[in-house]
């Protein structure tokens, strides 16, 4: 048996001690790196559509550093998700924002459907048997699988937040396609779009669902600016401070949508 010198064993765990932080260091980074960044125009000009005033073109616009309105959501996603044992928030901040971007939305918006539907309970069942954080219902989960390809095998995956999140921002996005809108998206997603239709034709506009979402959506919409004011984000802050009298509005504006 060959005898390896003490010094040689030294360098060699001192050079374990040292790569094993560095490994972990690059691996703490990647999973922190996983969270998409936001569509800034797509998030802007959604904003801007949706909440009518007459200067959310500076209000939208906050300026934030790369990764600053990232952060809020996965701030808010973990202050805020309960009854989700071992979830990952990055994870699930990283699909809010992806499945927004690709349906053209504010995912402040999308926070705001959810604050509404579930309080950001996931094994939470509606009356009607909608499921999870948006309360998607099973069926049209099922018909969501075969129009985007979403793997989907049974109701239960609709408690997953991942999941869940991916079937409800998809079908925003379908009914985006539907009702330009967004009182009537929203209105479309509770109520569905042929009774949406139905009352359209007779020159009735639901109203309750959607200003329910409107206010939570300010609400969101102000977190988010003072969790930017407060970061240190001096970019954001000082852009932010410098335009006091575009502070959002305590109450939601006339709706011209």
């Amino acid at each position: 048996m060959i005898k390896v010198p003490t010094f040689i064993k030294s360098i060699f765990w001192l050079l374990m001690f040292a790569t094993v932080p560095f490994c972990l260091s690059a691996k703490q980074e990647a999973k922190i790196g996983i969270i998409g960044q936001v569509d800034e125009p797509g998030r802007i000009a959604f904003a801007s559509r949706t909440l009518g005033h007459k200067k959310f073109g500076q209000l939208a616009n906050i300026k934030p550093e790369k990764g600053a309105l990232e952060k809020f959501i996965l701030v808010k996603i973990r202050k805020s998700l309960r009854g989700v044992i071992g979830a990952d928030y990055q994870e699930l901040a990283n699909t809010i924002v992806e499945e927004s971007n690709d349906a053209g939305v504010d995912p402040l918006f999308v926070l705001s459907v959810i604050q509404h539907e579930s309080r950001f309970r996931n094994n939470t069942i509606g009356t009607s048997g909608e499921i999870g954080l948006m309360q998607v219902m099973p069926a049209t989960a099922e018909w969501l699988s075969e129009e985007y390809g979403i793997p989907y095998h049974e109701k239960s995956e609709l408690f997953d937040p991942v999941m869940n999140i991916r079937m409800g921002v998809s079908y925003i996005s379908w009914l985006r396609q539907k009702f330009p809108k967004t009182k009537d998206l929203a209105s479309a997603y509770n109520m569905g779009p042929k009774n949406l239709r139905t009352a359209l034709n007779e020159k009735r506009r639901p109203q309750i669902y959607y200003s329910k979402i409107l206010k939570n959506y300010l609400s969101i919409y102000a977190e988010a600016q003072n969790h930017i004011l407060a970061s240190g984000d001096h970019h954001s802050a000082n852009y932010m401070a410098q335009n006091r009298e575009t502070a959002l509005p305590s109450t939601p504006p006339t709706d011209k949508n």
